[in-house]
């Protein structure tokens, strides 16, 4: 399942195609075959990170030309997730991509009409699901078997909504089930409400979402759709992992990948980070120390901000928005590598049963914190872990 780097990729990549290359000339689709170049200084990458996930420079009202019109958008398949609507080309045709923004493993695009005084089209929801991804691709080209959606642009150039389990999202935002969204109001979605703050937003998020991994002070820019001031705003740090953690007996992974608690944190990465953190996955949240989230925090932040330089993981399925594969598949240390010896010390990784679902971990290196007088330890496997990247709350 396509996780927080390869969403962050795909809105990225969508964004250059459809929205910054008209700033600077046409840019067409490219497939790169090889993996990217490994950022210098990892603080850098942040500090790239947090400026291009955060709101573009200028408001909305004002990305209203010069971009590639959509012409149509044609709906091959619509029995996704949920069903696709039957009003996007009516409410579409005619407009322009201004803003691709993300929340959690949800992308949202922003569109606005070439006639300024008509109201913008609702801001339309993606999911990428189990499989799916989303690339752009020149008219003329085959397209991939399973592109359910496509949308159809003035430059010749095409971006293809692909998922071959069909368990993706392609709908309005809607504040419920039956009713279509505002552009500033897409927050209030009923699929975003429990999500947590965006982990490189620079703008204002609900003290009711649990945070990202990168939360930035909310005046760090100002929003063209800022929530109303009385909406505190959460952090991703030590002290609220330990306020959240306080008397919980659930596993460290487990907690880690609880949308409440913090977003984008899926399978792959909570078994990397914990990895990097030298700590056992199955280790209770009500016994860790503060020492030990402030290991934590900064080790999530170290793992996502290195798979987005590498444009993600791919396994089977997930191609970025401009065809390539994602290249941290290489740079997993656990992952998918039970039975395998240890990166760190050599011996075999082990496959722990953890909530109905596997992950590996190294029983020497990573340590299990345990309550005084507590001798116990969960029952451990040695099976494969596979691709198991089912959905995690998100």
């Amino acid at each position: 399942m396509p996780e927080l780097p390869e969403v962050e990729t795909t809105r990225r990549q969508i964004s250059e195609e459809f929205i910054l290359a008209r700033r600077g000339g046409s840019s067409a689709p490219t497939a790169s075959t090889s993996a990217p170049a490994a950022a210098s200084e990892s603080g850098d990458l942040q500090r790239e990170v947090f400026v291009s996930e955060g709101f573009e420079p200028g408001d909305l009202d004002s990305e209203t030309g010069a971009g590639p019109v959509l012409r149509s958008v044609e709906c091959v398949c619509a029995s996704l997730r949920s069903a696709v609507p039957s009003d996007l080309d009516t409410e579409l045709a005619g407009s322009r991509l201004v803003r691709v923004l993300r929340r959690g493993k949800y992308l949202v695009l922003i569109f606005r009409r070439a006639q300024a005084d008509r109201d913008p089209p609702p801001p339309l929801l993606v999911h990428l699901g189990m499989s799916g991804w989303m690339c752009a691709y020149v008219a003329d080209k085959k397209l991939p078997k399973h592109s359910h959606v496509v949308f159809n642009w003035s430059d010749r150039r095409r971006l293809v909504y692909n998922d071959a389990r069909r368990f993706g999202t392609v709908d309005w935002c809607r504040s419920k089930k039956s009713s279509k969204q505002t552009t500033h109001q897409w927050q209030t979605d009923f699929r975003l409400r429990h999500l947590g703050p965006e982990p490189f937003s620079m703008g204002p998020e609900p003290f009711s979402m649990g945070p990202e991994p990168f939360s930035v002070p909310v005046n760090a820019l100002p929003s063209a759709d800022a929530l109303p001031s009385d909406d505190a705003p959460v952090a991703f740090t030590v002290d609220y992992m330990c306020e959240r953690a306080r008397g919980k007996r659930v596993a460290v992974k487990k907690f880690l990948m609880d949308s409440r608690v913090v977003v984008g944190v899926g399978n792959i990465y909570a078994a990397e980070a914990l990895f990097a953190a030298r700590l056992r996955p199955d280790t209770r949240v009500c016994d860790l120390s503060r020492s030990h989230w402030e290991i934590i925090v900064q080790s999530v932040r170290d793992v996502l901000t290195r798979a987005i330089a590498a444009k993600g993981t791919t396994f089977r399925d997930f191609k970025s928005g401009q065809g390539e594969p994602g290249y941290f598949l290489g740079n997993l240390q656990v992952y998918g590598r039970a039975g395998k010896g240890c990166l760190r010390c050599d011996r075999p990784l082990t496959n722990l049963k953890l909530g109905g679902r596997q992950t590996v971990c190294c029983l020497a290196c990573q340590r299990l914190i345990l309550p005084p007088n507590a001798d116990d330890e969960p029952t451990t496997t040695t099976t494969s872990e596979g691709d198991n990247n089912d959905d995690d709350n998100d």
